[in-house]
C-alpha cells in the first residue's frame, strides 16, 4: 500500500490495523473495544412505573363517574370550620392528603364534573365571606374616622380652653390698667383742686396784707365808662 502523502516514498510507517466490526448485542469499551458483553434476551433494561404511568386524559373523562365512599367518609372543609376563604385548591388539596381514600375514590371525588357540582355552593360562601369583609372594612374605616373626628375635637378644645385663658388673661391685665388709670385720672384731679383753692388763698392773703391790688370788680368796670360818657358830652355842650 502506498503513501497517500507522497506517491514515491513506499507506506512502511503505517501499521495495518483490523478493523473491528461491531455485532448485534456488543458493548463498545473504551478500555478494551474488542470486549465482547453477552446480554440475555430476557431482561428487559427500561424500568417502568406503573404508578408513574400518564393516564390518557381523555379516557378518564369517558369513563363512568363511579364514587366509592370508604366507611362514610366525612369531608371537612377549612373554610367550614376555620371560616377562611373557601377555594377549590383547598378542598382537592384535602381530598389527596386524606388517609382513608383510595386512589380510585381520590380521582373520581377529583372530577371536574363533581367539583363544578360544588361550585354553586362554594360561590354562595365566597359572596357570603365577601360581605362579611366588607362588612368589617367599612366598619373598621368608620372606627377610625370617628377617633380622628374625636382627636379634631379635643384638640380644638384645648386650642379654645388655651385661646380662652390667654383672653381672660389679657383681659384681666386690661382691667387692671384701666383701674390704675382711673385712680391716676382722679389723684390728678383732686391735686389740681387743691392746688385752685390753695392759690385762691394765697392771692386773698396778699391782697388783705396790701402786696397786690385788688382787682376791680365787673360793676366798677362798667360804671366807670359811663361817667366818662357823661362827663365828655357835659364840656362838649
Amino acid at each position: 500500500m502506498e503513501n497517500p502523502n507522497h506517491l514515491n516514498e513506499p507506506n512502511e510507517a503505517i501499521l495495518e490495523v483490523n478493523p473491528v466490526v461491531p455485532q448485534s448485542n456488543q458493548v463498545v469499551d473504551i478500555h478494551d473495544p474488542n470486549e465482547m458483553v453477552d446480554i440475555l434476551d430476557d431482561i428487559d433494561l427500561v424500568d417502568y412505573d406503573e404508578e408513574d404511568h400518564e393516564e390518557d386524559p381523555e379516557e378518564e373523562l369517558e369513563e363512568d363517574v363511579d364514587i366509592e365512599l370508604e366507611d362514610d367518609v366525612e369531608l371537612i372543609f377549612p373554610y367550614e370550620v376555620e371560616g377562611d376563604k373557601p377555594h377549590h385548591l383547598e378542598m382537592c388539596h384535602l381530598i389527596r392528603c386524606h388517609p382513608s381514600l383510595s386512589q380510585r375514590t381520590r380521582r373520581s371525588m377529583l372530577h371536574p364534573r363533581l367539583l363544578l357540582g360544588l361550585l354553586p355552593k362554594s360561590l354562595m360562601l365566597f359572596a357570603t365571606f365577601r360581605e362579611a369583609y366588607l362588612r368589617e372594612l367599612l366598619n373598621h374605616d368608620l372606627e377610625n374616622v370617628e377617633r380622628a373626628l374625636g382627636n379634631v375635637l379635643e384638640r380644638m378644645s384645648v386650642l379654645e380652653s388655651r385661646e380662652n385663658a390667654i383672653l381672660k388673661k389679657r383681659l384681666a391685665k386690661t382691667n387692671t390698667k384701666l383701674l390704675w388709670a382711673r385712680i391716676e385720672r382722679e389723684n390728678a384731679e383732686r391735686r389740681l383742686h387743691e392746688s385752685r383753692v390753695w392759690n385762691k388763698r394765697f392771692y386773698l392773703d396778699m391782697v388783705r396784707i396790701g402786696a397786690v391790688l385788688k382787682p376791680p370788680s365787673d360793676d366798677e368796670d362798667t360804671e366807670r365808662p359811663r361817667k366818662k360818657l357823661k362827663n365828655s358830652t357835659s364840656d362838649g355842650t
